[in-house]
């Protein structure tokens, strides 16, 4: 996985900053890329509550019930 030729991946994760465990996932997806000598970035996506209401509301957004 950590091994290609590409330029960089971008991803979002839904990240419970207050849950231990999220916080080793999230370290051991970094380590896998650090350890063959990528640097990771974070970035926070922030919006209000009324457009993460309605995108809710889309049947193509959260697929599993979150």
């Amino acid at each position: 996985m950590s091994f290609t030729n590409q330029q960089g991946l971008i991803f979002t994760f839904m990240w419970a900053f207050s849950e231990p465990d999220d916080w080793d996932y999230v370290q051991s997806l970094q380590s896998k890329f650090t350890s063959q000598g990528a640097t990771c970035y974070y970035g926070e996506l922030v919006t209000d509550d009324l457009i993460r209401f309605e995108r809710k509301k889309n049947k193509t957004t959260f697929k599993k019930g979150i």
